[in-house]
């Protein structure tokens, strides 16, 4: 998609995930549960993104990547991960608790991400 702009060039404009639709994949298991996992409803901003959901349990997982790769020879990949305490019903009363950073548990549940999903990624990826 193209825009001109007020000196009559163009404008390549990345189209974010506006026009899609919202495909929706359900997996049964032999135990009687789905696993349901949809895009294109939540983070349109972003270069991805799905939402899985178990049962009561909910992950959303985006996804950003650059353009060109990168000069150096290093993956940036960086894994994010928030357990929100309101999901599980416990809402913080002390402003101070909510603004803290990660705690331990979820520092190393990124960890433990980041070191399975490395080795995924091709050789040369440095986007």
């Amino acid at each position: 998609m193209f825009l001109i702009n007020a000196n009559r060039r163009k404008i390549n404009i990345r189209n974010y995930s506006e026009g899609l639709n919202a495909p929706e994949v359900n997996i049964p298991f032999s135990n009687g549960r789905n696993l349901n996992i949809s895009t294109g409803q939540y983070a349109r901003l972003a270069d991805g993104c799905a939402v899985a959901t178990l049962g009561d349990t909910s992950v959303m997982v985006t996804v950003v990547s650059k353009t060109k790769p990168s000069s150096t020879g290093f993956l940036p990949l960086v894994v994010d991960y928030r357990q929100k305490s309101a999901a599980a019903g416990r809402i913080p009363t002390n402003f101070f608790r909510r603004e803290l950073g990660p705690s331990e548990r979820e520092i190393l549940t990124a960890r433990l991400i980041d070191r399975s999903l490395r080795p995924l990624f091709p050789e040369n990826f440095y986007f």
